[in-house]
């Protein structure tokens, strides 16, 4: 399985290539270098903070796709850089990685693609938004919302509980 892996990232670096992107030193398509938040991962790994959440961490990710609307894709992104939040896709755009990275860089967006954490949060529609303290769901919920919305209910039902 590991093999077949390395053999699909192989294929699709090299299909980068002859799309004519080149990678930065950091890892990012050069053509999205450089343009703000259009490639997830243009810091080092030493100085990224890693959206899976560490020991006495909390993390609120928002499960997207970019069948959404552009406008409420580059809303949450937006928001979800105010807040510290992280953009969840299942899976590449047309089963494509260049048209994903041309998608995502026509948006000016940053995602993660985590098919695994749509599984581990049972997430079935978007956008879905899930705060996870320690590295476990301790909120949850789903709908075309915006993200101060969701943090002002997650803040009311803590405060509640708290009570």
């Amino acid at each position: 399985m590991l093999y077949l892996l390395i053999l699909v990232f192989i294929f699709c670096i090299q299909a980068l290539a002859q799309e004519g992107l080149e990678f930065s030193p950091k890892g990012c398509p050069s053509s999205l270098w450089g343009k703000p938040h259009a490639c997830a991962s243009t810091s080092p790994q030493s100085e990224r903070k890693e959206f899976l959440p560490q020991k006495e961490d909390s993390r609120l990710l928002v499960f997207v796709s970019l069948s959404m609307p552009d406008a409420s894709l580059k809303a949450l992104a937006q928001d979800a850089k105010r807040h510290n939040a992280v953009l969840v896709m299942r899976g590449l755009y047309q089963d494509n990685f260049v048209k994903t990275a041309q998608k995502l860089q026509e948006l000016g967006i940053a995602v993660d693609i985590h098919p695994e954490l749509f599984e581990t949060h049972h997430v079935t529609s978007v956008p879905t938004f899930v705060k996870l303290k320690d590295g476990r769901p301790i909120y949850s919920l789903k709908g075309n919302v915006t993200l101060d919305f969701v943090v002002n209910t997650f803040e009311s039902q803590r405060i509640k509980e708290a009570s």
